[in-house]
Order: structure tokens, then sequence, then C-alpha cells
């Protein structure tokens, strides 16, 4: 239950996900170099980074796997092709992150010869609570179903404008009729048209309101002190499949009799 102090501005992209693992949120503890603190694979070709006030994705095409993992020789991975854009969360800053539900297993990285750099037992984690990331303002992430979802939590007397999306490195950002449209070099993202209501279940009006590439959200009768939810859908229409790659290359025997396979998850 939201306390009656709080609103509620709940943002949810949906990603469609047929996964053999479970997606979820891992911590940047130094197996990866890149100053960013959270990583999440939402789906095949598709990555999310969280850094100090923005999130990075990170697209790949991977028609081109197949055709390699069959090919004989060499493969040829001079034509794959990527595309990574940015939302900034105009002056906001993610300081306070703590984990929510961790998913079941664990994770280790053997990424670099260093073994300084060597992470074990990282645990994933279903969801991340960002707190006052603009002041009296919270942000939930969450990953389920195939669904990555944002919800901001407002305290009292604070109202949507403080939040401000900025988008960077898109080829076109536009909006078509009640609809966001994101267009980069391997394909077109959509966002689907909001939809808002207040804690007592009554809808409420809420639109994009697209200023260059800063996107906020325009509500209209909306009071301050009622909680508010605006769900809005972001969608990757040619990302679907697994999570993962998985290949298997060889094999062997040991003296003990066990068997020991190798491939690329």
């Amino acid at each position: 239950m939201v306390p009656k102090n709080l609103g509620i501005l709940c943002f949810l992209a949906i990603i469609t996900l047929h996964a053999t693992g479970q997606a979820g949120f891992t911590e940047n503890r130094g197996q990866w170099q890149e100053p960013f603190l959270y990583k999440a694979d939402i789906a095949p070709g598709v990555s999310v980074f969280i850094d100090q006030h923005a999130f990075i994705f990170n697209l790949a095409e991977l028609n081109h796997r197949e055709e390699d993992h069959a090919a004989t020789g060499k493969p040829d991975y001079n034509h794959i092709h990527g595309h990574a854009f940015r939302i900034v969360f105009d002056g906001a800053v993610f300081k306070d992150i703590f984990p929510g539900e961790p998913l079941p297993g664990y994770e280790n990285f053997f990424l670099t010869n260093d073994s300084k750099r060597w992470v074990g037992g990282l645990k994933k984690y279903k969801n991340l609570i960002l707190k006052e990331i603009w002041p009296g303002i919270d942000l939930k992430l969450e990953i389920s179903g195939g669904r990555l979802k944002y919800t901001f939590f407002l305290q009292k007397g604070n109202n949507t404008k403080r939040i401000k999306l900025h988008y960077e490195g898109l080829e076109e950002l536009k909006l078509n009729n009640k609809t966001l449209e994101l267009k980069t070099s391997i394909g077109k993202i959509i966002e689907n048209e909001p939809i808002a209501w207040d804690q007592k279940g009554n809808k409420i009006q809420v639109s994009y309101q697209l200023n260059g590439n800063i996107l906020q959200f325009d509500v209209h009768d909306f009071l301050e002190e009622e909680s508010l939810v605006i769900d809005p859908e972001l969608i990757f229409s040619t990302y679907t499949g697994s999570t993962a790659d998985n290949w298997g290359f060889c094999g062997t025997y040991a003296p003990d009799k066990a068997v020991y396979s190798g491939g690329i998850v």
C-alpha cells in the first residue's frame, strides 16, 4: 500500500522476452572497467547500463550469429551493427541505490587475466530502489515477465514538471499522434501513448510533452495530494527470444569419468 502523502508516477517499458534465463540487475563491483553502477540484459541484443544520472541502452543486430555459428573457418564479425543511446534524467543524481528482491543463483566474472578484477558470487536483482533522485522523488526499477518498469514516487507537494528525460544519441525523436518514436540506425522503437490514473482508480488525462530532445509528462486536472500512475510502453519489436546465446564448441572426459564441455552463453 502506498502512503497517502506520496504520489506515484509509473513509467512502464514493455520488452518482449521468451527467455531461458531470468533478466535482472547486476551490480558493477569492478568486473567491468566502465564506470556504470548496474547492468541488465533485458532482451537479445538489448542491454541497459545505469550510471550516476542516466540509462544507456546498447542495441546490437544478432542476425549474423546463426550464420557464423554454422560457418566453417574464422567468422567475420566486421559486419556487426549496433547503436547506443542515452536517457539522461536532467538534474537527477543516482547516489543511493538499494537492491530489492534477489533472483535465484549467482554470477561469477573472470573477464581479464588480472585476478584482482575477478568477482564471484554476485546476485542478480529483480528490482532496484533509487532514493531521492530529485528532491522528494524516488525511482523504482523492476524487470518482471519481460518488462522493464520505471516507477516514480512523488512526495506530497511535488509534481511531474520536475521529471525531465533528455534523449541523446538517436537519429530522430518525434511525436507521432500520441506515441513517441525513437529512431536508431538499426531500427525504430515506439513508446505507446501513456495512460494515467490516480490512487482511487480515476483516469487522469496525460500526454507526452516534447521540447527538442527533452520529454516530460503533461498531466491535466491532477491534485498533487493524490497518487498518480502513468504507463507508456517502450517496445523493442525486433528484439525477441532468449536473453542469452548458448553454443557448445568442445567436449572431453576426465580420469574420474567426469565429462566436461566448453562453449559460450
